[in-house]
C-alpha cells in the first residue's frame, strides 16, 4: 500500500528547503507535455496504429516501444516531431520555470523529447544550461550548472532518440551517477511519470531513504504502477504519493500556495516585453565617420512605453479613456486574483465595475462562476469538519451558489 500525503506537505518541505539551502530535483513525463498538445506514451500508440497499421499488428505486445520498434528511425523521429512543432506552452511548464526562478526548483530530469521546459523558462527570462544525456560523454557534477535541464531519452533535434526497449535499458547504467547526484541533498518531485518503461524508477526504488522526501505524483486518483507501489512508496524511506491531481493542476495549485502563481508577466506585460527588447542592443547606423555612429531609436519601444503608461500606470488622457482603462485594469487585477484562486477579491473587484458587468453577459457568468468556486470550496471544506462548523460550510456554500443563480 502506498503512503499518501497532501500537497500541503510538499509546499512545507520546500519552504523550509529554501530556508536552508536545500533544492529540488524535478523528474517529469510525458503527462507534463499532453494538454500542451503532445501524446503520452499510450497517445503515440494509437496514432501508430491508426498510421502504421501493419507495423502496429507485428508489435509483439501493444506498448510504446514495442511499437516505436517497428518504426523506421526517420518514421519515429518525423512522428515525435510533427507535434512536437505544434505544441504550446501549458501551464505546467510555466509554473515549472516559475519554480525554477523563484529558487526552489534546480535539477529538471525530463523523458521527453520537447523543448517546452526551455521554451517556457525563456519565456520568463531563466536560462538554465541544457543537456543531452544521451549523447554526452562522461557524467561529472562538477562541471553541471547551478540550474540545469537533463533530457533523459534525447531531444527531439537531437542526434540519439530513446524509444525501443533495447535503446532505453542500454542508458542505466549511465544514469545511476546523474540520479545519485539529482538525490544528494536535494528534495524529488516526480510529476506525469509512471514509471513503466525506463530504469529511472528502478534506481529510486533501491534508494534507502530519500533526506529530504521524494513526492510521488499520480494522475488523479490513479494508482501507481506496481514497481512504484510496492518497491519505493510502500516503504518508510520519506516517499510519498499524491493523489487528485494532473500535471497543470498540481503546478498551479503548488504555486499558488508557494505565493508565486501567476508570472508577472500576466499582470504587467508591457514591462515583461519592455525588458525582453531591453536585452537587444541598439542599432547602430555607421556614418562616414565609423567613430561617429549614430543609433536608430525602435520606434516599437516608444509604443511599449506608450502601453506601459496607459494600461500598467493607469496614465490616461481624455475622461472616457480614464474610464476604460479604470475597467480594464479593474479586469487585470480579476484574472489575476482568479488565477491565485483569491476568488473572493475577485469578485471585489468586479463589484466597482457593477454597471459594466450589469451590461456584458460573459462578465456576469463569470461573477456567477465565482459565486459557484467559492460554494465548490466551502463544500469541500465541509468534509473536513466537525458537524457544527460543517454544517455552516455547507449552509455558506448553498449561499454562494444561490447568489450565482
Amino acid at each position: 500500500m502506498a503512503r499518501e500525503c497532501e500537497i500541503e506537505d510538499v509546499v512545507e518541505t520546500l519552504q523550509n528547503a529554501r530556508k536552508n539551502n536545500i533544492k529540488c530535483s524535478l523528474l517529469i513525463g510525458a503527462g507534463c507535455s499532453v494538454s500542451a498538445g503532445i501524446p503520452d506514451a499510450n497517445g503515440f500508440v494509437q496514432v501508430i496504429k491508426e498510421r502504421f497499421e501493419h507495423k502496429y499488428e507485428r508489435a509483439e505486445t501493444k506498448s510504446y516501444p514495442c511499437c516505436m520498434d517497428k518504426l523506421h528511425t526517420g518514421e519515429r523521429r518525423d512522428l515525435i516531431a510533427e507535434y512536437v512543432a505544434n505544441a504550446k506552452i501549458n501551464w505546467a511548464h510555466i509554473c515549472i520555470a516559475q519554480l525554477i526562478k523563484e529558487g526552489y526548483v534546480n535539477r529538471v530530469l525530463t523523458t521527453n523529447f520537447d523543448p517546452l521546459v526551455i521554451r517556457a523558462c525563456a519565456f520568463i527570462g531563466e536560462y538554465p544550461a541544457v543537456y543531452d544525456f544521451p549523447v554526452s560523454g562522461e557524467f561529472n557534477p562538477t562541471f553541471v550548472s547551478e540550474k540545469a535541464v537533463f533530457h533523459l531519452h534525447g531531444q527531439h533535434s537531437g542526434f540519439i532518440l530513446l524509444n525501443t526497449d533495447e535503446e532505453i535499458k542500454g542508458q542505466k547504467k549511465r544514469l545511476k551517477p546523474l540520479l545519485t547526484d539529482a538525490g544528494t541533498k536535494r528534495t524529488w518531485i516526480v510529476v506525469g511519470y509512471s514509471g513503466d518503461i525506463d530504469p529511472v524508477a528502478k534506481h529510486l526504488s533501491e534508494e534507502s531513504n530519500f533526506d529530504y522526501g521524494l513526492y510521488w505524483v499520480c494522475h488523479n486518483d490513479s494508482e501507481p504502477s506496481e514497481l512504484v507501489r510496492m518497491k519505493l512508496l510502500s516503504k518508510d524511506n520519506g516517499s510519498f504519493a499524491i493523489k487528485g491531481y494532473d500535471a497543470d493542476s498540481f503546478f498551479i495549485t503548488l504555486t499558488r500556495k508557494l505565493n508565486i502563481f501567476p508570472p508577472s508577466f500576466l499582470s504587467k506585460p508591457f514591462t515583461h516585453l519592455r525588458r525582453v527588447f531591453g536585452s537587444i542592443t541598439d542599432f547602430s547606423v555607421e556614418q562616414k565617420d565609423p567613430e561617429q555612429p549614430f543609433s536608430l531609436p525602435l520606434k516599437s519601444l516608444g509604443w511599449i512605453d506608450d502601453a506601459i503608461d496607459r494600461y500598467e500606470r493607469g496614465k490616461a488622457g481624455k475622461e472616457e479613456d480614464k474610464e476604460k482603462e479604470k475597467s480594464e485594469k479593474i479586469m487585470i487585477e480579476v484574472e489575476q486574483n482568479i488565477m491565485s484562486g483569491d476568488y473572493r477579491k475577485a469578485i471585489e473587484l468586479l463589484l466597482r465595475i457593477e454597471s459594466i458587468v450589469k451590461e456584458n453577459e460573459s462578465l456576469k457568468n463569470l461573477y456567477a462562476g465565482l459565486h459557484v468556486m467559492l460554494g465548490n470550496q466551502s463544500a469541500k471544506d465541509a468534509l473536513k469538519k466537525g458537524v457544527k462548523d460543517a454544517d455552516r460550510l455547507y449552509e455558506d456554500a448553498y449561499a454562494k451558489y444561490e447568489k450565482a443563480v
